[in-house]
C-alpha cells in the first residue's frame, strides 16, 4: 500500500515520500530533497512519475509548453525563475518509463512478462516492494517482488531466473507472513519459462485459490 494517493484531485502526480503534488516528480527532487535515486523510487513506488496532464500532452509533442506554464510544480521545493531544465536532470524518456536500458536482457524479459501479466492483472506492477507497518506505526517487514498487482494482492515471482530481486534480508517466513496478510504468491519456476508456462502456473494458482 502506498503511503499516498497516487495523483490528487487535479491530477498532480503525489511524490510519495514527501506527500506533494507536482508536474513532474524529477530525479533532481529525489536526489536533493529525499537523497534517493530515480530507480530506488520507482522500484519502491512503481511508476507513478507524472501529473495526468503531463503524460497526454508529451503523447502529442505538447510538453515544452506544459513545462513553461508549471516550473515551478516540476518536483522541486525552490522557486525556478528563468533558469533552463537541465537535461541531465530532467529526462522525458525517463518520466514515461522508455529507458535507454530497454535493450539489455533484463530489462527486455521483464517487459515481456509484464506485458503479458497486464493481461489478466491490470494493475501488475515490476520491482514492487510491499510494506506492512504495525498499529504502532513500526515496520512489520517489507519485501521486494519481481510482479505485483497490490490491487488484487497478487504476487508472482520468478525465483529462478536471472532478474529475480532478492531481499536486502532473508527472512524464512516470508511466504507465511505474506499469506497471512492475504497475499497471493504465484510462483513461476524455471530460468526462463515462456508466456505459455507462465499462464499454466498462473491458472492453476488461481483455480487451487478458488477451490
Amino acid at each position: 500500500m502506498l503511503p499516498y494517493q497516487t495523483h490528487n484531485e487535479q491530477g498532480k502526480v503525489i511524490c510519495q515520500l514527501c506527500g506533494k503534488p507536482f508536474t513532474v516528480i524529477t530525479p533532481s527532487h529525489l536526489k536533493k530533497v529525499h537523497s534517493v535515486t530515480y530507480d530506488q523510487y520507482r522500484a519502491r513506488f512503481g511508476d507513478f512519475l507524472a501529473s495526468e496532464e503531463f503524460t497526454a500532452k508529451i503523447k502529442y509533442g505538447r510538453v515544452k509548453g506544459l513545462l513553461a506554464a508549471n516550473e515551478k510544480e516540476i518536483g522541486e521545493d525552490i522557486q525556478i525563475v528563468d533558469e533552463p531544465i537541465i537535461e541531465s536532470d530532467f529526462n522525458v524518456s525517463e518520466i514515461l518509463n522508455v529507458s535507454v536500458k530497454d535493450k539489455d536482457p533484463m530489462t527486455k524479459m521483464r517487459r515481456l512478462y509484464l506485458d503479458h501479466l497486464r493481461i489478466q492483472f491490470a494493475n501488475m506492477r515490476e520491482n514492487y516492494v510491499i510494506q506492512e507497518y504495525a498499529l504502532s506505526g513500526a515496520l512489520k517487514y517489507e519485501f521486494i517482488t519481481d510482479f505485483c498487482d497490490p490491487v488484487l494482492k497478487i504476487i508472482v515471482d520468478f525465483p529462478s531466473s536471472f532478474f529475480h530481486n532478492n531481499d536486502v534480508y532473508i527472512d524464512l517466513a516470508k511466504n507465511s507472513k505474506l499469506k497471512a496478510d492475504n497475499w497471493m504468491i504465484i510462483t513461476i519456476p524455471g530460468r526462463s519459462p515462456s508466456l505459455g508456462e507462465v499462464d499454466v502456473q498462473v491458472k492453476q494458482a488461481i483455480s487451487t485459490m478458488r477451490k
